[in-house]
């Protein structure tokens, strides 16, 4: 089999410009026009011609009158230049839209409260925004989170619960408002109590005992009440809901709930209790334009969440 023969050295150079050049004297039909038009003299212009016909070993322009017109050769290139330049335009407008965090993918990972009931309003506010993002979250305990976190499984992460490790970078992202509620028909529902009226009072928690015991202890209440450990915020709303017990949950995870009256608040005399959750990402981590964004964007989206 014959191999194709190679080519001169620098002829199988096609440059942007070179085409650019071609293709308006086509488009005005003289060299002079093309070369004002592009601020570049006459005879660079004629250069540029000459290399680009080399390339191709063909003649593209030929004068017709006082106008330039092409060849057939021409005419085959000049279709070629017309996409590259539409091409060219595509690959700026992407590239531009990229660092102005128009386009790109973030993925997110978060814990149960933060991911549940909290960021899903984020990210549609960020989409909104920035509708060419491509946004990922997934919802998973903190271990798991800060592990796919090192291997750069997700770009970042929100975490309630135990203070992450210190190998990862972490400023807070919010405190959230710890909140002790009830049955609306129980009899501390709405009330105002002293944490001796929690004595003995039966409680129903989480199956994340450790950190979830801490929260019981801010309130008075007794672990030795504790009735029931249900895996998931919405286990426990359901056990409350049925006057099984109290819980202790984060307000946004119960909002919803406390509007409808479906559970209601219990204050406990001289308790305020908030938790931090924290924004994450990897100390080696590189964020796209989009992700530093949507990383800069979370605490103003969410200050302006809960200010409506």
């Amino acid at each position: 089999m014959r191999l194709p023969a190679t080519p001169e050295k620098g002829a199988d150079v096609i440059s942007a410009r070179k085409l650019e050049v071609f293709s308006l004297v086509a488009q005005v039909g003289s060299i002079t026009a093309a070369a004002r038009e592009l601020g570049i003299s006459q005879p660079a212009a004629s250069a540029q011609l000459r290399d680009l016909e080399c390339v191709f070993g063909a003649k593209l322009l030929y004068r017709d009158g006082k106008r330039m017109r092409l060849s057939e050769a021409g005419e085959v290139v000049y279709r070629y230049a017309t996409t590259m330049a539409v091409a060219t335009r595509d690959v700026i407008d992407h590239v531009r839209s990229l660092e102005e965090a128009e386009l790109g993918s973030v993925a997110l990972g978060a814990t149960q409260t933060p991911g549940k009931y909290m960021l899903p309003r984020l990210l549609m506010k960020f989409k909104t925004l920035h509708p060419g993002s491509h946004l990922a979250l997934l919802v998973s305990d903190a271990d798991d989170i800060w592990d796919k976190i090192r291997h750069g499984q997700l770009d970042m992460a929100v975490v309630a619960g135990p203070d992450p490790p210190s190998d990862l970078r972490l400023d807070v992202f919010c405190e959230e408002e710890l909140v002790l509620v009830c049955a609306p028909d129980s009899a501390l529902a709405n009330k105002v109590i002293s944490r001796k009226d929690l004595e003995g009072v039966p409680v129903v928690s989480a199956t994340r005992r450790q950190w979830m015991d801490g929260r019981h202890t801010a309130f008075g209440l007794d672990r030795a009440n504790v009735i029931i450990r249900m895996g998931e915020d919405e286990g426990i709303k359901w056990a409350v809901r049925r006057d099984l017990g109290v819980g202790v949950l984060y307000r946004c995870a119960i909002t919803d709930e406390l509007r409808e009256g479906t559970l209601a608040e219990v204050r406990v005399e001289g308790v305020s209790e908030k938790r931090p959750f924290y924004r994450i990402v990897s100390p080696y981590k590189h964020l796209s334009p989009v992700q530093r964004r949507l990383f800069e964007e979370l605490v103003e989206r969410h200050d302006a969440v809960r200010a409506n």
